[in-house]
């Protein structure tokens, strides 16, 4: 089937969001996960105590810390990002 110049470029925008996507949620997948093991470690080493009751706003804390952390550079590589996928569009230079 003929696809023409602009299905492609959909298709390459696509691809580039599901990468930008994973770029920026990464390191919160990263922390979520090692936090979990952690949490994990703890739960055995000490199974009397209720640590869910503490991990969940430990967790959501840790959540809000890294994105204030990182909001600078999200918002930098998304700009970028942006400004390279509209300036290859067909038809936008």
């Amino acid at each position: 089937l003929p696809g023409g110049e602009m299905a492609e470029a959909v298709a390459g925008i696509a691809l580039r969001s599901l990468e930008l996507g994973l770029q920026l949620a990464a390191p919160f997948i990263v922390a979520a996960t090692l936090f979990q093991v952690g949490i994990g470690l703890v739960s055995r080493l000490t199974p009397h105590v209720q640590v869910s009751v503490i991990a969940a706003p430990a967790q959501i804390l840790a959540g809000i810390g890294l994105l204030a952390l990182m909001l600078p550079a999200i918002l930098g590589l998304w700009q970028g990002t942006l400004r390279e996928v509209f300036s290859s569009l067909p038809g936008m230079n």
